[in-house]
């Protein structure tokens, strides 16, 4: 399943579900207004840092999907400096910043299941996987780098 199944499909599927918990079973707020509002600067900030992850593979002129084009080398610089996987993170802010927004009881749901599938399916698929094609090149940058801050 973590070779055919994309990540951003998670996220959006993750996304959907936030929506139609918030406004189908609306439970009750728990962040009001205007302090919901802050949820637009996580989402930028998640946009920003997906971007940013994006770029940076593209720069390099390298994979930014393993499962269908073998990665060329292990990227340690941008946003991949701090975190391993900025794009998931990228991802998981803008859900974040969506809860946050909505403000409902329901709204962490979406974030809460993005995390679990990319942080116990995805990634260890994806390390595993670099892991072979990089060795103890990549061993070394996963010493170095965290695999989310």
């Amino acid at each position: 399943m973590w070779n055919t199944t994309r990540p951003p499909v998670v996220g959006i599927l993750s996304l959907l579900i936030s929506i139609f918990l918030h406004f189908v079973f609306p439970i009750s707020k728990i962040i009001f207004y205007p302090y919901n509002l802050g949820g637009v600067l996580f989402m930028g900030i998640g946009l920003l840092l997906t971007t940013w992850g994006v770029l940076t593979f593209k720069k390099n002129n390298t994979s930014i999907n393993p499962h269908d084009e073998k990665p060329k080398k292990i990227i340690a610089t941008g946003p991949f400096k701090f975190t391993r996987n900025p794009m998931y993170l990228g991802i998981l802010t803008l859900l974040l910043g969506i809860a946050v927004l909505f403000g409902s009881v329901s709204a962490p749901i979406s974030p809460l299941i993005f995390f679990i599938t990319v942080n116990f399916g995805f990634i260890p698929y994806e390390e595993r996987m670099l892991g072979k094609i990089f060795g103890e090149e990549y061993e070394n940058y996963k010493k170095k780098v965290r695999r989310w801050v």
